[in-house]
Order: structure tokens, then C-alpha cells, then sequence
């Protein structure tokens, strides 16, 4: 009854929050892309064969390459050098960027 609409108040109120939230982390991520388009194309679409394209890829495999790449697990002078100053929070944020873009 009473009891019931306010459980379904509060859920919704989380989840606007949340939804809010990955908005704001989608756009985070955005901004820091800019530096990724050179190689991996607007909106995560390379237009050039020898470079992946990014859009709708998983968001464990993008973090993982990136943490890869990061840490030097994975070799490539320029994403070695691109990743090298990546937090783990720009890299969930990219992620979730990345994630959220239809694929090419």
C-alpha cells in the first residue's frame, strides 16, 4: 500500500541518479577522447585500417588494453606514451565512453 509507493519513490529516485551519473561519465569521457581521435577516428571510428576502431567495443576489454598499455604489458610506443598518464578513473571513463557509441 502506502509502504509500497514509497519503496517505488526511493527506487526511482536511485536510479535517475544513476542514470544521471553514467550521463556524466559518458561526457567525461568524452572530453577525453579528444586526444584518442587522431588515431581511432570521431566517435571511436577509425577511418584508417592499420588503427581499431573503439565505438560499441566491451568495457573490460577496452580497460584491459588500456591498463595493458598503461603498465606496459601490452607494447606500442604510441599508446604506451598516450596511456602512460591515464588514471584508473579516465580509464573506466573512456571506457564507458567508448562502450556507449554505436560500432563502425
Amino acid at each position: 500500500m502506502m509502504s509500497t509507493k514509497i519503496v517505488t519513490l526511493i527506487l526511482g529516485v536511485l536510479l535517475m541518479g544513476i542514470n544521471l551519473s553514467f550521463a556524466g561519465d559518458i561526457e567525461a569521457g568524452k572530453g577525453l577522447s579528444a586526444k584518442c581521435v587522431g588515431c581511432h577516428g570521431v566517435n571511436g571510428i577509425s577511418a584508417n585500417p592499420m588503427m581499431p576502431s573503439l565505438a560499441g567495443k566491451d568495457i573490460a576489454y577496452l580497460k584491459e588494453k588500456m591498463v595493458g598499455y598503461r603498465d606496459g604489458s601490452l607494447v606500442n610506443p604510441i599508446m604506451n606514451g598516450m596511456a602512460g598518464g591515464l588514471s584508473d578513473s579516465d580509464i573506466e571513463l573512456l571506457a564507458s565512453y567508448y562502450n556507449s557509441l554505436s560500432g563502425g
